[in-house]
Order: structure tokens, then C-alpha cells, then sequence
């Protein structure tokens, strides 16, 4: 069975979390925290990630908003997925962020590691959504 390496990507206005999931178990574990504002933020500020991880697959949080409406940040969201899969050749998949904070918050705890907590529920929610299939 071939392992699928996926990194999480929580994007916030000011930093950015990251994560790091396998197929295999379809766990996830926090990674990382960029402190990098959101309108700067860059492909190959995930290079390293990505290499060193020997990334397959790339899942990013996409917010919703209660209403329906778009969030202010998915412009800038939807810009890096894109940059992400035009300089990597790797699949980028959209996971919805609703909850993944305030369960980060219960299952991770520290304040400093939420938002990377975050990206590892959302990897994890990717999978067992999608069966391990990326």
C-alpha cells in the first residue's frame, strides 16, 4: 500500500498553520506556524515542507461564512492554492474549516499551536471523508 503524505494548511490573516497527515492511519500532527501575513504569503514559503515531507498532496482550509457569503480571505486562499499547484504539480483540495479551530482547542490545548492544530483536524477530516483517498 502505497503512503500518501498530505500537508495542512490553516491561512489566517497574520500566520499560517501547518500540519502534516499520512494515509496509512489518517492521522495528522501539527507541523509548523508561519508568521507570515496572509497577503504576503508565497509558494515557496512551503518548499521546505514540502520536500522534506515528500509531500503527495496539499489540503487547505477554506472558511465559510454562516450566511452563505464569501470570506473575506478566499481570494487570497483560492491565490495560494493555486500558486501551490502551478509551482509543485501537486493536487490541491479544499477542506471546510467550520469547527476545526475548537476542536484543535480541545484535543491540542496550547494556545500558541492552534491554528497548525487546526490544519491536522482538517487533514484528518480529509481523510476520513475521503476514505484515505487523495
Amino acid at each position: 500500500m502505497t503512503v500518501t503524505w498530505v500537508l495542512g494548511i490553516d491561512i489566517g490573516q497574520r500566520k499560517t498553520g501547518l500540519a502534516i497527515g499520512q494515509s496509512m492511519t489518517g492521522l495528522a500532527k501539527p507541523l509548523a506556524l508561519l508568521k507570515i501575513p496572509v497577503r504576503t504569503l508565497q509558494a515557496a514559503h512551503f518548499q521546505s515542507y514540502i520536500k522534506e515531507w515528500k509531500v503527495n498532496a496539499v489540503v487547505i482550509g477554506l472558511p465559510r461564512l454562516v450566511d452563505g457569503k464569501a470570506h473575506p480571505l478566499q481570494a487570497e486562499i483560492e491565490r495560494i492554492a493555486e500558486a501551490l499547484r502551478q509551482a509543485y504539480q501537486l493536487p490541491v483540495h479544499y477542506a471546510d474549516e467550520m469547527l476545526s479551530s475548537h476542536e484543535a482547542r480541545q484535543r491540542f490545548g496550547k494556545r500558541e499551536e492552534y491554528d497548525s492544530a487546526a490544519a491536522a483536524v482538517m487533514v484528518e477530516s480529509y481523510f476520513a471523508e475521503n476514505s484515505y483517498r487523495i
